[in-house]
């Protein structure tokens, strides 16, 4: 081959064209030439799809390895089982937990302060012991008064039966003589020493009218001078001797500097000598104010005395004369009939009064004063009820479970804070379905696994089963109360989960089967009966049944083989 040949060769198997054949456009082929290169396209397209060939070939095998699995495999063994008698127990399966028969979830019935906690949790308590108290001391305060009441109560009682005493009867003697004296003093008139009282006060009033009309005399801006004249005086006086106090205290305090040196003054006597001088400055001051305010003052009351009065001070005695004349004209006209008969109805209460003094209490009265004992005994009786809400008790002998107080805490009113059990008559609460109600009855037995103590098997019964219903989840259960004994090394405890295992039924010598035996078919029973090598439908009565056995009451007879589903 020529250099010119192996060139077109390499070209056509190079590029092969997007439809899978030889892209020759251009070239010139001889037909040899051409037969070679489609024939090498061909091949290459076999290289390229060779599941197209194998993917027949393996479904085809898988098909013949699975018919001949099914021509030839062997036939399973049938499982039987013989027709026996035994014993069945039918059971009843429930879970609860363990409570104490006899528990308290215990609250104060007040808010309080905790004083005191007497127990901790694990401690047995007896029936009326105290667990802990609130904070007492307002309470037993309240005590105290509503005894010191009831005590004063019944000594008012006693001295109302005793009857009056002589001093009570001299009292109210002398408040109906003192009511008649005053009576007969109105019914007089006025007396000649009233008269001349109130004469006295009016003349009084007229004379300070008149005074404060004519103004003040000479003799009063005088003296008003006088006192303003002093006042200044003593302003002058206080100013130099003050004046004087704070120049020395300047000296003073001068000299100490000049004598010594702050740095080198360890007893301060240059800081001393400066406070004292700013002390007698301030005291200057304030002197001198106080004396300038006396000025004043007297200045005022010079300038009053000469106005005058003012028209109120004259109105003002004016007023004190009319009243004064008023007075004087009643003393001399007597009393008014309206006066007489207030006096006389002093003299009817007081005489009133020590009817009632000397007749003594009535019925009704002694009846009050036995309701107030009454009263006040209620008082003392809330007390000591208070107090003994104060207390936390245990109302039965038992463990103490749980006790959630600490000393110096507050705690609301029936807040629950601790509970006490009875763990001696622990006992499972468990819930029997309506479904299964009907195989259960009081007395029962039945046996007891506690999940802290997998495995190990108590027996027990049923004491109790409520006469009602309680609707839970949606299903209706009846509350059973069923009790155990526990065996060694077991330790019941409060709210420990149990399982119970009720023996509903027992029946002995009799036809059994496993369930596996039975075919439901409607409402009828069926077993497959072998006979040899063949087998035959057959129906059956079935009676009692448990989890693993069915009884047979009719169709079978002992030693008879069937077939298990």
């Amino acid at each position: 081959m020529n250099e010119t040949e192996e060139s077109k060769i390499v070209i056509r198997t190079a590029n092969p064209g997007s439809n899978g054949s030889s892209d020759t456009a251009g070239l010139h082929l001889s037909e040899p030439e051409l037969a070679v290169t489609q024939y090498e396209e061909r091949q290459v397209i076999k290289r390229k799809r060779p599941w197209k060939v194998l993917l027949p070939v393996l479904l085809v095998s898988i098909a013949l390895a699975v018919a001949g699995y099914l021509l030839f495999r062997p036939s399973k063994a049938l499982t039987t089982a013989t027709v026996r008698k035994g014993t069945i127990i039918s059971t009843v399966e429930t879970t609860g937990k363990l409570e104490a028969e006899r528990s308290a979830r215990l609250a104060f019935k007040i808010s309080g302060r905790v004083e005191k906690v007497l127990v901790e949790q694990g401690d047995l308590v007896e029936e009326g012991n105290v667990l802990a108290e609130l904070d007492t001391g307002s309470l037993e305060r309240q005590l105290n008064e509503a005894k010191t009441q009831l005590e004063i109560s019944k000594l008012r009682l006693l001295q109302a039966k005793e009857g009056a005493q002589p001093a009570d009867i001299a009292a109210a003697t002398a408040d109906l003589n003192g009511a008649i004296a005053r009576l007969n003093q109105t019914r007089a008139g006025g007396r000649a020493e009233d008269i001349a009282a109130a004469q006295a006060q009016y003349n009084s009033a007229v004379a300070r009218r008149d005074a404060v009309k004519k103004g003040a005399a000479p003799t009063d801006i005088t003296a008003a001078q006088a006192q303003l004249d002093q006042a200044k005086a003593n302003r002058d006086l206080v100013a130099t001797t003050a004046a004087n106090t704070t120049e020395q205290a300047r000296i003073l305090w001068v000299q100490a500097k000049g004598s010594t040196q702050e740095f080198l003054d360890p007893a301060g006597k240059v800081e001393q000598a400066r406070l004292n001088y700013e002390a007698a400055k301030q005291s200057e001051v304030s002197q001198l104010k106080a004396a300038d305010a006396k000025v004043v003052e007297a200045q005022q009351a010079l300038n009053k005395v000469k106005a005058g009065a003012t028209p109120e001070e004259i109105r003002q005695a004016e007023a004190g004369v009319a009243l004064a004349k008023a007075n004087l004209d009643k003393a001399k006209s007597g009393a008014t009939p309206e006066e007489v008969s207030e006096a006389q109805s002093r003299v009817d209460a007081a005489q009133a009064a020590l009817d009632r003094v000397k007749a003594g209490p009535t019925d009704t009265g002694v009846a009050i004063l036995e309701q107030q004992i009454n009263l006040a005994q209620l008082s003392v009786e809330s007390a000591n009820a208070q107090l003994a809400d104060a207390r936390l008790v245990s109302p039965i002998n038992g463990t103490v479970l749980t006790i959630d107080l600490t000393v110096g805490e507050t705690v609301g009113g029936l807040q629950p804070v601790a509970v006490v059990a009875d763990t001696n008559t622990l006992r499972i609460k468990g819930d029997i379905d309506e479904i299964d109600i009907g195989r259960v009855r009081a007395g029962q037995a039945v046996t007891v696994t506690l999940d802290a103590y997998p495995g190990i098997k108590m027996p027990g019964r049923i004491d109790q089963l409520a006469p009602g219903a309680t609707p839970k989840q949606g299903s209706t259960v009846y509350q059973a109360s069923i009790s155990f004994r526990p065996v060694e090394d077991v330790v019941p405890r409060e709210g420990m989960a149990a399982n119970v295992d009720i023996t509903a039924q027992r029946k002995d010598n009799v036809l059994l089967l496993p369930n596996r035996a039975f075919e439901t078919v409607g409402r009828r029973q069926y077993v497959s009966l072998k006979e040899g090598d063949s087998t035959r439908k057959v129906e059956v009565e079935t009676g009692l049944s448990n989890t693993t056995d069915t009884e047979v009451i009719s169709g079978l007879t002992e030693g008879q083989t069937v077939i298990l589903k």
